[in-house]
């Protein structure tokens, strides 16, 4: 028989005592079988329900004949199972031609439509922020010329995901690309370094400042002691390697490769030695971090008068959210210093520390303090014990 020859009752309730007929028996069992015939034909009996007309009956009226009829006489099981009955024996009676009100394709309880709308209106936020997110991306790659997961990842810690984005960078060298555990480097410690013959100038200081409050490059401080390796040395190892960049005559930064520890021995750390007599620091504030309010003149350049003799820029640190320190500069504390927190301070001379602030010795002449979780190396020796994300941060495992 087609389903244009079949011919449905009029009202709902013949056919839901006719559909569970319909039903294979080996596929409900004998007894379970019997249930619904007894079940179905109690909830039915005398319930106005059961006369409503076959095409005009939507899901609202299923939902209340449920909520009357169907809950206050059985328990939570038996009732989902003959929510479940009801349903699908008016979608089976749509697809034969009738029930057309009834346009549900799934039955969702009163808890599971505000659950769903709950749930869609977090899909749509969610898809907003990543529209949002994204165009920030492309913009950032666009201006900024970097790749995508550089782009993505600066733009998801500028907006508040910085654990998300620590986390996915966690599986993904954990799980996904971790580093090779043994073998040797495939180049030697100097191979791809450009290397130079070390530049000594031996007419002494320098006779003039290119800024007046940092004073003139004294004679070369005497070059660190050969860096030691966590395992077995090869050649050059743990050599510093003088650069070409020179300061009154004299190399001023150095270079040395080593391994980073017994595990990964594939791979080079490069340890980079500027020499304090020759070069001078200072903290820039950048136009966006750190994060403070009250801070002018926000260029985030280095002063055009010392561009030319500018040698390297290195990242300030955490976000101030995330640094749970302080930040003065210039004289003025924008962010309250904490007792204890690891802090680089950089004088007005040029010269810098790090320090404990609050147990260790801070001089004169502060030109900027910013603080960043606790310290990783203390007196020559490494603090940290366990990868304990509260003290390092979660860029630890980066």
């Amino acid at each position: 028989m087609t389903k244009n020859q079949f011919k449905l009752p009029g009202t709902v309730g013949p056919w839901f005592t006719y559909w569970i007929e319909y039903v294979p028996e080996d596929k409900l069992g004998a007894a379970r079988k019997a249930w619904f015939r007894k079940a179905i034909q109690t909830v039915l009996a005398g319930n106005a329900f059961g006369r409503k007309p076959m095409d005009e009956i939507e899901i609202s009226d299923l939902t209340e004949f449920l909520k009357s009829s169907v809950y206050p006489k059985f328990n939570r099981e038996e009732s989902a199972l003959l929510r479940q009955y009801f349903h699908f024996a008016l979608v089976a009676a749509r697809n034969r031609g009738g029930a057309k009100s009834y346009l549900a394709k799934k039955y969702f309880t009163k808890g599971q439509l505000v659950t769903r709308r709950i749930a869609l209106l977090g899909l749509a936020l969610l898809a907003l922020v990543a529209l949002f997110l994204s165009s920030l991306t492309i913009d950032r790659m666009v201006r900024k010329e970097e790749d995508f997961l550089t782009a993505s990842a600066t733009v998801f810690r500028d907006n508040g995901f910085g654990v998300a984005v620590a986390l996915a960078e966690d599986v993904y060298y954990t799980y996904l690309n971790p580093p090779k555990v043994g073998g040797s480097p495939s180049v030697g410690p100097t191979e791809d370094i450009s290397g130079e013959t070390p530049k000594l100038n031996d007419l002494g200081d320098a006779l003039v400042a290119n800024n007046p409050a940092w004073g003139v490059a004294r004679i070369p401080s005497a070059v660190p002691s050969r860096v030691l390796s966590p395992v077995t040395p090869i050649a050059g190892e743990g050599q510093w390697t003088p650069t070409k960049i020179q300061v009154n005559g004299n190399t001023a930064v150095w270079v040395a490769r080593i391994r980073p520890d017994e595990s990964h021995t594939s791979y080079w750390a490069t340890i980079t030695w500027f020499d304090p007599k020759l070069l001078a620091f200072s903290q820039i504030p950048g136009t966006k971090v750190p994060e403070v309010s009250r801070l002018a003149n926000r260029t985030g350049q280095v002063p055009e008068k010392l561009k030319r003799f500018y040698i390297a820029g290195l990242n300030g640190g955490f976000l101030m959210r995330d640094s749970r320190g302080g930040y003065e500069f210039e004289g003025r504390v924008y962010k309250n210093l904490i007792k204890g927190k690891a802090s680089l301070v950089t004088y007005n001379d040029g010269s810098f520390d790090v320090v404990e602030w609050g147990r260790d010795y801070v001089k004169a002449g502060v030109q900027s303090v910013r603080q960043n979780m606790d310290l990783i190396v203390d007196g020559g020796l490494s603090q940290v014990e366990s990868e304990d994300q509260s003290k390092w941060g979660w860029a630890w495992q980066e």
